[in-house]
């Protein structure tokens, strides 16, 4: 490979202008009403005509730079720019080359969608983007438990259908006293897609299979007429709730964020608990379910005519398996029902293992916070977006590296959790000038001893990559040490992608460092996975953080005038405004409110041990670990306040600016932390006048 590709592959930009004679979009309309659009010098800003829906009062507008923009919402997908004339023109009026070239270009601007009575009136080429037609109920439509079922529609075309979790298990009438409902709906308002189908045995009457299809995490396109009703499944299926299902047009799959896109949705419910056969719950007037749906799951198990289908009868496991027969635990499951014993499955929650796992990562965080010795880079992480679906859960968080106040490199950092496994994936990406990283590690925790194991990649302008296998081993007993398999030159590498001071790694010193930082991330970005299940409530009883008095990280003698004031301050911590519920939920673990996965905040006053020395300043916290350091004296109770919640932001994922280690100044514009601490101060302010 020569100099030159090397640089190529290395950095690549891509740029390209619309041909002349077509119009692209610059942006949507401030009123929400349609898009801008733009057309290239050949067009003539005339008006358009009146057989063009709408005619804007105002026409074309033209710009100084002899381009026009048109400031109504003209459609591409039915109208185009002719090249020899200029003017906008019904797409099937024009000549095929103009056609050809409005089209073409719809492929790097995104499309807009044809709604169905568009599409009626107009012909659509192919490849055209459009609103396609909703799914519809199944004929005779019934409400069952675990599935719902729809007839997708639109032969001919290559849809997928997504499902809206709208409303989960909220039963009407309640249950009864003593039998709560399990609590789904920090789900609720979460898509998820439609899987390829199956065909499963039915296991007798009333046909010998059925089309079912399970819930999943990408869409799956394909022309689902073919199939008929399909009975969806899944975790996410569970009784007493609404579904909202729509379809999309494989065309549109490129701007799948736009809700515009999307088909009108139909709402499917699913039935009460156990409640299998007519009459159903809440139209009957009698309480459900009742002996007469137990009767009809013994018919189905004895494959007796007339019995219910499979996808009304099937009532277990959590995750259902359709190829099963009815057998006698789903009898038991509805005659559970009957004696009013609640829905006992989990649903879309996680069965966590996984928190053996996190704790194991906490032990090691908190062991090697003590050692650490401020060799390596800070590293900055930002609140993380989380997302779950389907059995695994990831998140991403942008990152970057400080060194002496400046910002050495900058890059993402995602976390893949396996709860099921106990296992999670890290992924670290930073970049520095000419520089590119990548860390990949898979962590476990292995009779007690936590295993970090992957490869890291390093890409250089005009030299080839290099990567190289490694990892780490922490154990109580052993502490930190790099894998005795990691290749040569594995960990040298590690250290100079966080900058860690040289030398050291042969000293073990910055594993500390190192790790540490590790530990933390895959922390919090779990943590915040985690908590996606947990429904967010406002606090009412908070234990407030801890202040650590054991040897070695003593704070006694050392002045903290809040300490009495934290819980009261952490209680009103739902009035905080301008941040998400996630963020609030780890604000409460932080604090000792329950409702998180985000384990009690520590305070130290350990001056020695803190982040580098705190060195002046007022605490600081190892971005994202449980413990923060205070370093304050002779503060008044709302100062002290201040530098707690701030810190404790900070524990939860907030991240300074480059201009703040730079220069540290509450009164850089837009520092959160900073934001975070004078509101917590101002209401403790406000508590004493």
């Amino acid at each position: 490979m020569n100099d030159s590709a090397r640089l190529f592959k290395f950095v690549a930009l891509r740029f390209s202008l619309p041909p002349v004679g077509v119009c692209w979009k610059l942006g949507k309309r401030s009123d929400g009403v349609g898009p801008i659009w733009n057309c290239s010098r050949s067009c003539s800003c005339e008006f358009l005509s009146s057989s063009i829906d709408p005619v804007p009062a105002s026409g074309d507008a033209c710009n100084l730079d002899g381009t026009c923009s048109n400031l109504d919402n003209y459609n591409p997908d039915t109208h185009c720019c002719n090249p020899t004339t200029g003017v906008l023109t019904l797409l099937r009026r024009c000549n095929g080359v103009a056609a050809e070239t409005a089209l073409g270009n719809q492929e790097d601007i995104g499309d807009i969608p044809l709604s169905p009575t568009d599409a009626a009136d107009t012909t659509v080429v192919a490849g055209t983007c459009v609103v396609v037609d909703p799914p519809q109920a199944e004929v005779d439509p019934v409400p069952r438990n675990r599935y719902i079922s729809i007839r997708p529609g639109n032969p001919g075309k290559a849809t997928a259908l997504r499902v809206m979790l709208t409303s989960l298990h909220h039963p009407n009438p309640p249950n009864a006293p003593g039998h709560p409902p399990k609590d789904f709906s920090a789900f609720e308002g979460e898509f998820r897609w439609v899987g390829p189908p199956n065909q499963f045995p039915e296991g007798g009457y009333p046909t010998p299979t059925f089309t079912g299809a399970q819930l999943g995490c990408e869409p799956h396109f394909m022309d689902w007429s073919s199939v008929g009703t399909v009975h969806v499944y899944g975790v996410e299926i569970v009784p007493s709730s609404f579904y909202t299902v729509q379809a999309v047009d494989q065309n549109c799959s490129g701007s799948l964020d736009d809700e515009s896109m999307y088909s009108s949705g139909i709402e499917v419910p699913t039935a009460r608990w156990g409640d299998v056969a007519a009459p159903f719950s809440p139209a009957s007037t009698t309480e459900q379910p009742d002996a007469l749906d137990v009767v009809a799951l013994v018919s189905k198990f004895k494959a007796v005519s007339g019995s219910p289908s499979k996808a009304s009868a099937q009532l277990q496991p959590n995750t259902l398996e359709p190829s099963y027969e009815i057998n006698a635990l789903d009898i038991v499951a509805c005659v559970d029902a009957v004696r009013n014993l609640a829905f006992p499955y989990i649903g879309p929650a996680v069965n966590v293992p996984i928190q053996t796992f996190v704790d194991a990562l906490s032990e090691m965080e908190e062991a090697l916070s003590e050692t650490v010795t401020g060799s390596c880079a800070r590293l900055e992480v930002d609140v993380p977006t989380p997302s779950a679906c389907g059995p695994d859960m990831a998140a991403t968080s942008t990152a970057a590296l400080y060194e002496n106040g400046e910002v050495i490199s900058s890059g993402t950092i995602t976390v893949t959790a396996h709860p099921s496994q106990g296992t999670a994936d890290l992924i670290v990406q930073l970049t520095e000038n000419t520089r590119a990283w990548t860390l990949t590690q898979a962590i476990s925790v292995v009779n007690g001893e936590v295993r970090l194991w992957g490869t890291i990649e390093l890409n250089q302008v005009l030299e080839d990559p290099t990567v190289r296998s490694g990892g780490w081993i922490y154990s109580s007993g052993g502490g930190a040490q790099e894998d005795p398999n990691s290749e040569p030159g594995f960990h040298d590498d590690a250290t100079l992608m966080f900058r860690c001071t040289a030398g050291s790694v042969a000293a073990a010193l910055s594993l500390a460092d190192l790790l540490t930082a590790i530990a933390n991330i895959a922390q919090l970005i779990i943590n915040y996975l985690l908590d996606l299940f947990i429904p967010y409530t406002p606090p009412t009883s908070c234990t407030g953080p801890s202040i650590l008095d054991a040897t070695g990280q003593s704070c006694n003698g050392v002045d903290i005038p809040c300490k009495d004031k934290l819980v009261e301050m952490c209680e009103g911590l739902d009035d905080l405004p301008g941040v998400s519920i996630p963020f609030k939920k780890c604000m409460k673990g932080r604090c000792g409110c329950g409702g998180s996965t985000f384990p009690r905040l520590e305070i130290s006053c350990a001056d020695s041990q803190s982040c580098g020395p705190c060195s002046g300043a007022s605490g600081c916290n190892l971005g994202g670990g449980k413990r923060i350091w205070y370093c304050r004296t002779n503060a008044s109770e709302c100062s002290c306040i201040n530098t707690v919640f701030h810190e404790m932001s900070h524990a939860c994922g907030v991240a300074h600016s480059a201009a703040y280690f730079q220069n540290p100044s509450c009164n850089i514009p837009g520092e959160e932390a900073c934001r975070i601490g004078d509101w917590f101060q101002a209401g403790c302010i406000g508590a004493q006048e």
